[in-house]
């Protein structure tokens, strides 16, 4: 009869295991920028760092971030190829093959530099609330959102479009305008809802927030953050 009842508790307990599932999102290491539920589990669709997201073995629909091997780079792209990068290291340009190339060009404020087949090196991105020129050739420019970290031009005379906000600000559900303070549980949102009372699914990686949970941001040391920010903003933000 005992032995009946061990076997029975040691049922009970992975049936319980088997129904909370697995929260690849919050794993050790793991940066991840986009969780979603998939079943039972949390699947991270995107990764930050040097990581890729792919499918978990025998978890169909549920993904975990598993390490880029690409050279010389600081945040990996994401796909099917784990020598690709999106985000190369100060000191390198990205190339048109998505590896990076050792360059010596000096952009101030730049984060991230690309190489064309012409040998045209120009900006990717810029920081420190500022904005990136039409022909991505300088970050002179400060941001016109005074809460806004980075900014591109997408046209001569065009309005500024913000990438991301500043630490304790956020965008409400549609565009990046850093007008809506947060503190508390949402303070490390990058989008919120029309209310501005909850976080809408896209936390704040130029400040060093990652995701834990869906609809969850948690602070990571900013190992990384703003280069996979700069790449993932494009993705994320609509």
């Amino acid at each position: 009869m005992k032995t009946s009842f061990v076997v029975l508790a040691v049922i009970l307990g992975c049936a319980i295991a088997q129904s909370a599932g697995t929260n690849y999102c919050s794993a050790k290491g793991t940066f991840c920028a986009l969780c979603v539920a998939a079943g039972n589990n949390k699947s991270c669709t995107a990764c930050g760092k040097l990581a890729v997201s792919r499918e978990v073995a025998g978890q169909a629909g549920s993904n975990e971030c598993v390490a880029s091997t690409a050279a010389n780079c600081m945040a990996a792209l994401q796909g099917t190829d784990l020598t690709k990068c999106a985000v190369c290291n100060s000191g390198f340009a990205l190339q048109p093959d998505n590896t990076c190339v050792a360059d010596s060009t000096k952009i101030t404020d730049c984060m991230g530099l690309a190489i064309d087949a012409a040998k045209k090196v120009t900006c990717q991105a810029c920081q420190n609330s500022k904005t990136l020129s039409v022909d991505k050739m300088n970050c002179t420019t400060a941001t016109t959102d005074k809460n806004c970290w980075s900014a591109m031009l997408t046209a001569e005379g065009s309005p500024q479009v913000c990438l991301g906000c500043n630490k304790g600000f956020a965008s409400k559900t549609g565009a990046i305008v850093c007008d809506q303070a947060v503190t508390g549980d949402i303070a490390g949102c990058m989008r919120v809802s029309a209310d501005g009372k909850s976080c809408d699914n896209l936390c704040n990686r130029w400040a060093g927030f990652w995701m834990t949970d869906v609809n969850k941001c948690t602070a990571f040391a900013s190992i990384a953050t703003a280069a996979f920010a700069l790449i993932a903003s494009f993705f994320f933000s609509n």
